[in-house]
């Protein structure tokens, strides 16, 4: 019955975040293993292209879509401080750029997230050095959310001067988005770690079965709560609270 039901949620999730596809397509797609499927979408080379420097070099933990690249060198208990850099909002590619109040709410809320999820055992750095870590976050395939107006706002297009291009508003969809961190030795700006969440948007955002702390179930407004920032703000506490994890398990090796 479980998968039963896991497959009828991830067909609704694959017709919801895939405008144009069929019910045939989704349940093609749902028959894929999740090991498989979860590795296929993990596949960082292009989708991480800009967010990381090796993306290559990432390799699955225990869940498949979380991927972590660590340099075996570096002590990590020598670090104490995390420098939080401005988070970035890249923009999926078939996307119009987001409203940048809407992206700058967005870093602010996941800054947030982290600080709180941090604590005390890691000092939240205003300046690089000695013993800090620089923390480096893009959110990736964010989609921008846009009323249908002749009134829409714009922006000037970079690739053809003198035009300009739709600027989204309304929080931005979330729902196929993943998260690329980088971390960078404060003293010597080596880079020292990438971590990669390629599932955030289903695994934190939205989860059928709440495996995810924080996720939300599947409803009739599947698409309007992955559209909404108070969600947003859960799925980045949540995130946030596995980061501090894996940054834990670096320091204790």
């Amino acid at each position: 019955m479980v998968s039963v039901l896991s497959a009828i949620g991830f067909c609704a999730g694959f017709l919801l975040c895939n405008p144009g596809a069929t019910p045939a397509m989704a349940a093609s797609t749902a028959t894929t293993t999740p090991a498989a499927s979860s590795a296929q979408e993990s596949t960082p080379a292009s989708r991480f292209a800009g967010a990381l420097e090796h993306p290559d070099r990432l390799k699955p933990l225990d869940d498949f879509t979380t991927l972590r690249w660590t340099n075996p060198g570096v002590d990590y208990r020598k670090f104490s401080g995390i420098l939080i850099e401005r988070v970035s909002v890249k923009t999926d590619s078939h996307s119009p750029p987001i409203d940048p109040n809407e992206s700058k709410a967005l870093a602010e809320d996941m800054r947030q997230s982290l600080v709180q999820a941090l604590g005390a055992s890691y000092r939240v750095a205003e300046t690089s050095g000695n013993g800090v870590l620089r923390l480096r976050i893009t959110i990736v395939d964010a989609v921008a959310t846009r009323p249908e107006t002749d009134a829409e706002p714009s922006k000037p297009n970079p690739t053809a001067p003198g035009a300009s291009v739709p600027v989204g508003g309304g929080a931005p969809y979330l729902g196929r988005s993943a998260i690329a961190a980088q971390l960078i030795d404060g003293a010597t700006n080596t880079l020292v770690a990438e971590y990669v969440e390629a599932r955030f948007g289903r695994k934190y955002v939205i989860d059928p079965y709440r495996t995810a702390t924080g996720a939300q179930p599947y409803g009739p407004n599947y698409v309007e709560l992955l559209s909404t920032r108070d969600y947003a703000k859960q799925a980045f506490d949540a995130w946030s609270k596995q980061f501090r994890k894996r940054l834990d398990e670096l320091r204790n090796g």
